[in-house]
């Protein structure tokens, strides 16, 4: 590639945000999941059963408790790989949803949805997370409220 190719390629340029997350203006949201389309008494017994740590879970109109010792990616990774192989088996969809008001919202309009509710991650467990195991699970946290979020619109498609 020469250099003219080179300055001029869509790949050159990319969008980042920095952000100090020892700013006490930001916060760590976790981020829910909402399987519905499910037996709620089968999901939530054979998810109590399959996955130890701590978790609640949203069920109409109670949300109850589930206590463990599990570090908390550990949990979202055990409770992902359930609500996979539950749907994969049972029939069901996955969504993830910001704010507790949100998903016990949902569950209580829909009897077939459970909602599934990980703690919180300190942030000041991010790094030694990170540097003693590797990446996060796939939607452990959000940095702030769904509400928050950013919206991009613009999309390119980069060819090489």
């Amino acid at each position: 590639m020469s250099d003219s190719e080179r300055d001029n390629h869509p790949a050159r340029y990319a969008l980042a945000e920095f952000v100090n997350i020892y700013d006490e203006g930001i916060y760590f949201e976790p981020i829910f999941r909402f399987v519905q389309g499910v037996d709620r008494d089968k999901f939530i017994k054979s998810l109590k059963e399959r996955v130890s740590g701590h978790y609640r879970v949203a069920d109409g109109e109670k949300v109850s408790e589930v206590a463990g010792s599990v570090a908390l990616p550990k949990v979202i990774s055990s409770i992902d790989a359930f609500i996979k192989e539950y749907i994969a088996e049972n029939g069901g969809s996955v969504d993830y949803v910001h704010g507790e008001e949100n998903i016990t919202k949902l569950v209580k309009a829909d009897k077939s949805a459970v909602g599934v509710m990980p703690d919180t991650l300190d942030k000041s467990d991010l790094f030694k997370y990170v540097s003693k195991e590797g990446a996060f699970p796939r939607k452990t946290f959000s940095m702030g409220e769904g509400v928050e979020k950013r919206y991009y619109l613009e999309a390119k498609k980069i060819v090489f």
